[in-house]
Order: C-alpha cells, then structure tokens, then sequence
C-alpha cells in the first residue's frame, strides 16, 4: 500500500558565505502551494492583497498541512524577519533570514521506499549560538500522542528504547508524535462523508542530524501544543565536535500514514484489539467489514476480525469476521462479515484479531493511546473465537476500524465543517454543521421527522435539490 508523508527537515550547513541582498525578481514568491497525497501543503503564510491586487503580504517560513481537506491541520513556522519574498529553483523554495544566516527550502522528494515526500530544510550559514531550535506550532481538530521509548513506556530495565515484551517500535518512532483526528475515525463514505479510518491524520517522527562524514545522532522532539511551541534539541557535543557542514538534519516528518509505525507481536490463541466508540449514527447499523494494520511474521496466516461489546465482553451477535490472509509486509487488510451484525450508537467496542497458527505470530500495528486502550486475552480459539474471559489491559491504540451503514441508508449525517452532498440524502435526526452545506450536481437533500439542520451557508449547484418536510426548520447562520 503505497503511503504519503509530509516532511519537515531541519538540515544544517556550514558554510561561512554571505549572501547578498536580493531585489524582488520577476517571479518573486510571496506563496506556493503543493499536493502531496491528494492534500495541499501551502508554503509561505497567508497572502494578502490589495483592491488592486497587489501583494502586500511577505513570505513568512511557514508550512501548512492539511488533511481531510481544511478539516484539521498543523501549521508550523518560525518568527524569523527576513526577505520579504522567496525565489524557486525548479520545484524547490528558497528563502533567506534577515542577516543571511539562514537558508530555508521548501520542496517535494521521494523517501528510500517510492513515497512521495515534502521537506522544510533549514541551512545555517554559521555554527549556532544554541543547540535548540525553536519554532511555533499550531493544529486544528487534532490530538497529539507521544511515543515514548518503550523501555520508559513500561517501565521495564530488561528492555531496550526499541524492543519490549515482543514489541517493537522502530528508532525514528522513538520519541515521536502521532497525531489523530480529535474526535472521529472510520468510514463515513456511505453517509456521503469521508473515510477516517483509524482517525490518524500525521506522524511527527523524531528528528536526526548527521555532519559531512556521515556521523548520524538523534535529536530530541518536544511539543507544547496548547503554548504552541515545538522544540529541536541538537546534542552539544555534535554541535561542538561535528565537521561542518552538518549536511542533513531531519527536524520533523509529518506523514499522512494513517497506519501505525509501531508493532506487537501477537501469538495464537491471542485475541487482541483496542477500545473505540461508535458514532451517534450508528444505532442499528449494519457492520460490513474490520480493516486493520498487519503482517504475517516467519510463516504466512490467516486472520479473523472480532467485534466485543465492552460492556459484558461479549461478542456480539454475527461479530466474527472472515479469514483473511495476512500480507508478507505491513498494508491494509479487511476482515468481512458474511452476515453483518449490527450495532448501537455511542456505544464502547473493542475492536479485535485473532490468527491462525500457533506456529509463529504477526505483526499488529499501532501508536501510543491512552490507559487500559488495549484488551488482550490470552486463552481463545481461531476456529471458534469465545468471548473474552480475564483480559489484560495497556495502552496500545491498534490500526483497526469497523466500516458500517446506518440504518435507513441513503441517510445521511454529519458533525462539523463543510458538508458535501452528492446523493440521495435524507435528514431525520437534528444536525449541526458549523461550515456550509453544499449541494452537488444531482445531490438531494430531504429533511423529515421535524429534524432541524443548523448550519452557516448553504450553496445548491445545478441539478441540485432540498425539500423540508412538515415539521422540519433550518437553523440557519447567515443562511441564503
């Protein structure tokens, strides 16, 4: 499955050369905007122009990552004065700081693995006067969850930052972020909506530097979100001792890979998965597949999707998925259900696997996400999967979701921000949107069952329809 990553590099370059004031050149850039994995990435701050026209915003070295359109974003910058535009060379942006200190980049790459990738690089013309670098943050609808050695993580002296209790968390995970939607994960695209999947928009991997004879140390990432500050520490020794120039620092990766980096090993008869809630559509939808994040590990297995109601630790009714077979390498795999079992809204299920052989184990990818996430029970059957009796509980967040259909469907349902309709969609419960509502080409919007819809604005393009039912009201800001 190919996955797309936005990166940020901090890279460092000695160089001991000025580099003299520009006048703006005819193609000067005051912003640019790129595509990486279907989402933009907008270089250079807000532009601002007159009623003419005319620019009168300067270039700020600031990036903008957005995903699942504007819905949610990090945004990252520094407040250094500097030129009051950027020049190109080729796909790549170019900036410069006030006293030429400090070259800025800004373009488009491919990683080792065929990913596409997107680098903010900083070149310093002079050794630093500090070993901290230090940039703004900000993010919208987003929630940032530390990866910690996992030695730390479990307090456990026998293990290594990277290899604990048949887990193993890859170097450049260590002590990086991975980020999620606040609030949503799985498939809504039968509701019109969008694919959320496992709810994780980015990973901030940690950053490492290297100097020009290939010695390569880690750096130190930290992220104050609510004060907006996000922190690079360099190690004092390399700074002092490195041979100039440090030709490449990674600062940063922000990366739209929505699977975890980080595995557990899980054995037969283990059946294991994480804690998640339905959404407040789901009362009496129907479940069409588990999806989850795994590999086979020494010899090839099958695996089995399991849905537990959390309440009573049962499975619930038709909760057994299909085999599947476990891919040779990480990658997306479903687990569907021949007869769907339906569920209720807002309500806790653990969402599970379970393998096939006890010969060997596979690979469950996940990140970091809060107390008692995980249940684990070690004593279960893959030919018949029982309810989970004496589980154990930790804090991994498993790349797995559930994709059903609300009943009544072509209902559909939405909780914030723009709403697209290009369907059949029918309104019988209250639905607030604090963006507008745009109706598509062929896209029908029915209210019923006196339900109101709140919403800013609303925008009907040709073909469209909308029909409010007796009982039914708008609730509408600035509504036309």
């Amino acid at each position: 499955m190919k996955r797309f990553y936005i990166i940020l590099i901090l890279a460092f370059i000695l160089t001991g050369c000025n580099v003299e004031p520009k006048i703006p050149p005819l193609g000067a850039v005051y912003q640019k905007e790129y595509i990486v994995g279907g989402e933009r990435v907008i270089v250079g701050g807000e532009r601002k122009s007159d009623e003419f026209g005319a620019i009168i915003s300067n270039f700020s070295p600031e990036i903008k990552l957005e995903k699942w359109g504007d819905e949610t974003y990090i945004r990252v910058w520094s407040d250094e004065a500097g030129d009051s535009f950027a020049t190109t060379d080729g796909d790549k942006t170019i900036w410069y700081n006030e006293d030429k200190s400090k070259e800025y980049n800004f373009y488009p790459t491919t990683l080792e693995n065929g990913t596409e990738a997107f680098e903010y690089e900083i070149i310093l013309k002079e050794k630093p006067a500090t070993n901290i670098i230090s940039l703004k943050i900000e993010s919208k609808g987003l929630k940032f969850y530390y990866q910690p050695p996992l030695d730390e993580e479990f307090n456990d002296p026998t293990c290594t930052p990277t290899d604990c209790q048949n887990r193993h968390r890859p170097e450049n995970i260590v002590g990086s972020y991975a980020v999620y939607h606040e609030s949503k994960s799985g498939d809504y695209t039968a509701l019109s909506g969008k694919n959320y999947m496992t709810g994780m928009a980015f990973m901030i991997y940690r950053p490492q530097m290297e100097d020009s004879n290939g010695w390569k140390v880690w750096g130190e990432l930290n992220i104050d979100i609510e004060k907006g500050i996000e922190t690079v520490t360099i190690p004092q020794d390399f700074i002092d001792k490195a041979v100039y120039p440090i030709k490449h620092a990674s600062g940063q990766t922000f990366g739209n890979e929505v699977a975890g980096t980080s595995h557990l090993n899980i054995s037969n008869p283990f059946l294991v998965g994480s804690l998640f809630t339905s959404g407040a559509d789901a009362e009496g939808a129907t479940v069409s597949k588990l999806t989850l994040s795994a590999e086979w590990n020494v010899t090839p297995a099958d695996i089995k999707g399991v849905i537990v109601l959390h309440g009573d630790l049962t499975i619930i009714t038709n909760g057994v998925g299909d085999a599947i077979a476990l891919p040779a390498s990480q990658d997306w795999i479903d687990s569907s259900f021949s007869t769907p079992p339906t569920i209720s809204a807002s309500t806790d299920y653990i969402l599970m696997a379970i393998q096939s052989t006890g010969s060997t184990n596979f690979f469950f990818y996940y990140t970091t996400g809060v107390s008692n996430q995980t249940h684990l029970d070690t004593t279960n059957n893959y030919t018949t999967p029982q309810d989970p009796g004496s589980v154990s509980h930790r804090s991994e967040q498993f790349s797995i979701y559930a994709t059903y259909t609300p009943i009544g469907a072509p209902a559909c349902f939405h909780t914030g921000g723009d709403w697209y309709i290009n369907t059949e969609c029918w309104i019988a419960t209250s639905t607030t949107t604090s963006g507008i509502v745009y109706i598509g080409d062929g896209g029908q919007l029915y209210c019923i069952d006196g339900a109101t819809i709140s919403a800013e604005k609303r925008v009907i393009g040709n073909g469209g329809k909308f029909s409010i039912k007796s009982g039914c009201k708008w609730n509408l800001h600035n509504f036309q």
